[in-house]
């Protein structure tokens, strides 16, 4: 999973995500032989891109994608780009486009080889201006199973939170309480230098203590605050209360206006699988399964990890065995293939 942000006001919207992904690999597709007790196992990797922008005169839409990646997103965001024409679309129009191009070849877009299962999901968003008009428009299309695009909203002060979502309520909280203080602190200024208040100021107060963010009213940096609060915070939940780091690797941001199209925050370029950074968190691992048992082995790239949640350590002697069978299993070539796939040496801990 990861977090796509959506900020939409008056003034324009921004599109953020972070750059982690998560991706399992299986050692047993490699060597069925070798590696017939390993069936799978998960590394996390940094630099991936969730949000993308065409050129002009189509740039007046971004998208931002998310979920389970099983489907390549990317590939079909920018297969669409090559179809384009010299004449702009309206926001529907991108949204429709991705599902049609979508259902011509379906495999065509599929990670790996086994079966969608119920429920999977892969959104992408699609917001940005039609041409004279003044609201936002933001569509979803969730593939595979919900293609036909979805209108989420159509206003100003519209938010799209899409994601790992379990400490953005508390993100929120927290946000806006520090908001009121500084709010409060302004309204303070004013009574002491006999200062007229800004009547938006004291809506924007109305809106926070009623427990909601004045998208409506916020300008540019003030909505980069909360984008980049809210992404920071849930990385930094997932540090302290040892999740799985589904969320991180930095933010990539854009911001539309209705005039001027797109802006690039921050927008590092799209890095294929084998490009990406390893992310050196305690999450990566790899499952052995014996006498009908999953252990998950944690393979560390970085000195101090702490061991996670439902893992062992990867033995000192490379050696693994089994508790029920006493069957030994060796790791060495285990390790190497794991190596080879991210090209960095693995952390081997002495006697634990």
């Amino acid at each position: 999973m990861s977090l796509n942000i959506i900020l939409a006001s008056q003034h324009g919207i921004i599109v953020a995500a972070d750059r982690r992904c998560g991706s399992f690999i299986h050692p047993i597709l490699a060597d069925p032989e070798k590696f017939k007790n390993f069936p799978e196992g998960m590394l996390h990797f940094d630099d991936t891109k969730k949000i993308y922008f065409y050129e002009p005169p189509h740039n007046f839409v971004a998208f931002a994608y998310s979920g389970d990646g099983s489907i390549r997103c990317h590939n079909l965001i920018k297969n669409i780009e090559k179809l384009l024409t010299n004449e702009k679309g309206e926001v529907y129009d991108y949204a429709e486009a991705l599902s049609q191009l979508y259902e011509r070849n379906p495999p065509n877009y599929k990670y790996g080889q086994e079966e969608f299962v119920q429920g999977e999901s892969n959104n992408i968003y699609v917001v940005g201006y039609n041409e004279g008009a003044p609201e936002v428009l933001a569509y979803h299309v969730n593939l595979p199973f919900k293609p036909n695009p979805v209108l989420l909203f159509k206003d100003f002060g519209g938010i799209l939170v899409s994601g790992t979502g379990d400490h953005l309520e508390k993100a929120k909280v927290i946000f806006i309480s520090e908001a009121i203080k500084e709010i409060k602190n302004k309204l303070r200024g004013f009574q002491i230098i006999g200062s007229p208040v800004p009547p938006m100021l004291r809506e924007k107060l109305s809106i926070l203590q009623s427990g909601d963010f004045p998208l409506r009213f916020m300008d540019k940096q003030e909505m980069i605050k909360i984008a980049e609060f809210l992404i920071n915070f849930t990385v930094s939940e997932q540090t302290r209360l040892n999740e799985i780091p589904t969320v991180g690797g930095g933010i990539d941001m854009l911001y539309l206006t209705r005039n001027n199209g797109v802006e690039a925050i921050n927008y590092q370029d799209f890095m294929e699988v084998g490009q990406r950074q390893l992310a050196e968190t305690h999450y990566n691992y790899v499952s052995l399964v014996c006498c009908e048992t999953e252990t998950k082995i944690q393979i560390d790239f970085a000195e101090g990890n702490p061991l996670g949640s439902l893992h062992i350590r990867y033995p000192a002697d490379e050696i693994f065995s089994c508790p029920k069978c006493d069957a030994k299993h060796q790791l060495v070539e285990l390790r190497h293939f794991v190596e080879d796939l991210v090209k960095k040496e693995s952390m081997i801990y002495a006697n634990h």
